[in-house]
C-alpha cells in the first residue's frame, strides 16, 4: 500500500507537471525519455528570430550561469510585455526539465533555487523542484517546495492537487521511518535479552 502511494506521488507529478508544460512543447518533436541539451538550446536561425533578452537569456542557461539568468531575467521583465515575460520564465522550466531528464538533477535544482530567487511564485518551478527532490531522496525540501506551490496555487483544484502530493509524499516517506525504527528496536531488544 504505502509503496503503491509512492509510486502514485511519482506519477502524479509526472502528470501534472507534462500538463503544465505541455502548452509549451512543441507538437512536431517526437516523444523522447531524455531530451539533450543541444535540443533544448536554440539553433542559429532560432536564435536569428528570437528577441535580443531571449538570446541573451538562452546563452546564460547554456552556459550554467543559472544566478547571472536569474539576475538578468529580474532586470529585463520590467520593460517586457505579458507575452514575453512568460517565454522567458518558460526558458528556466525547458532547461530544468532537461536537465532532470538527462539526469542532472542537481543542476536542475540549482537552477530552480536562482530561477525561484526571483520568480518565487511560479507553481510549475516549485513541482519540477520539489519532483528533482524527490529524486535527490530530499523528502523534507520536496514538502517545502509542495507547500509552497500550493501556497501560491491561484485554483482550487490545484490547491487540492497539492494537498494530495503532499499526502502522498508524507505518507511515502513516514514508512522509511518506521521501519527504520522498527529494525532499530528489534536490535536493541535482541542485544539486551539475554536468551537470544
Amino acid at each position: 500500500m504505502r509503496q503503491t502511494a509512492a509510486w502514485t506521488l511519482v506519477l502524479a507529478l509526472g502528470v501534472a507537471l507534462g500538463w503544465a508544460l505541455a502548452p509549451r512543447a512543441p507538437t512536431t518533436a517526437p516523444a523522447q525519455r531524455t531530451m539533450p541539451l543541444a535540443e533544448v538550446a536554440p539553433s542559429q536561425a532560432q536564435m536569428a528570430r528570437m528577441s535580443e533578452p531571449r538570446q541573451e537569456l538562452a546563452r546564460l542557461l547554456e552556459a550554467f550561469a543559472f544566478a547571472e539568468a536569474a539576475q538578468y531575467l529580474q532586470t529585463t521583465r520590467r520593460r517586457l510585455d505579458r507575452a514575453e515575460g512568460a517565454e522567458l520564465r518558460a526558458l528556466f522550466t525547458a532547461q530544468a526539465l532537461a536537465l532532470q531528464q538527462r539526469g542532472e538533477t542537481l543542476r536542475a535544482v540549482a537552477l530552480l533555487k536562482a530561477y525561484l530567487s526571483v520568480e518565487h511564485d511560479d507553481i510549475d518551478a516549485l513541482a519540477l523542484l520539489a519532483q528533482c527532490r524527490v529524486q535527490l531522496g530530499d523528502h523534507a525540501g520536496a514538502l517545502e517546495a509542495l507547500y509552497a506551490a500550493r501556497g501560491f496555487a491561484a485554483q482550487v483544484e490545484q490547491q487540492a492537487l497539492f494537498t494530495q502530493r503532499i499526502r502522498a509524499l508524507r505518507e511515502s516517506a513516514r514508512p522509511a521511518a518506521s521501519s527504520v525504527s522498527a529494525m532499530s528496536f528489534g536490535r536493541c531488544a535482541r542485544d539486551t535479552n539475554p536468551a537470544s
